[in-house]
């Protein structure tokens, strides 16, 4: 994220004329996910979830920010126009908070993707190793390392050190699964 986008953040401001966009087109590898010829699109925007406004103030703006986002877009993608858009679903920050209190400040990351909750700190300073206080007490999901989206990172994670603990590499159980016959 640029200085000024960084900047805008901290204000509570939303940026409409050069937003950060994460776009995804799951058809291109699945294209069982639409009618065949026909694509799916998520675009994600990182905007604030703290408005100046507050929050509630998503409620307002939402389907205007995602038309901006939607031309911003368009930018790159011309031929992305309205008669091939077929159905739209708009969620802000505060609507996936409202649907899943999980997706706090509307990420499913379990919280900040900030160099303050990341790796070693990540979900807190001292918690990050998968083991809890109480021994057999392990911890996974998107609050620890390496956070949430569909990575399988944490699972993998939180399973090696149980492994270890258990006396058992995680490498001798890979080992013998690619070493297992077909079934």
């Amino acid at each position: 994220m640029a200085r000024a986008q960084r900047a805008d953040f901290a204000r509570g401001v939303v940026n409409v004329e050069d937003p950060p966009l994460l776009a995804v087109c799951p058809t291109v590898v699945d294209p069982t996910r639409a009618p065949l010829g026909r694509h799916t699109l998520k675009v994600i925007g990182f905007q604030p979830y703290d408005l100046a406004q507050g929050p509630a103030h998503w409620d307002a703006i939402k389907d205007e920010v995602s038309a901006a986002h939607l031309s911003y877009l368009r930018r790159f993608a011309p031929n992305l126009t309205d008669d091939k858009i077929l159905a739209r679903v708009v969620e802000s920050p505060l609507d996936l908070e409202r649907m899943n209190p999980h997706n706090w400040h509307g990420t499913c990351h379990g919280g900040a993707q900030s160099p303050a909750q990341s790796a070693g700190l990540r979900p807190a300073p001292g918690w990050a190793q998968h083991r809890m206080p109480i021994a057999g007490l392990y911890q996974t999901g998107s609050t620890t390392h390496p956070g949430g989206s569909i990575s399988g990172g944490p699972g993998r994670n939180a399973a090696a050190v149980m492994l270890r603990d258990f006396g058992t590499p995680i490498e001798s159980v890979i080992a013998k699964g690619q070493a297992a016959p077909a079934k």
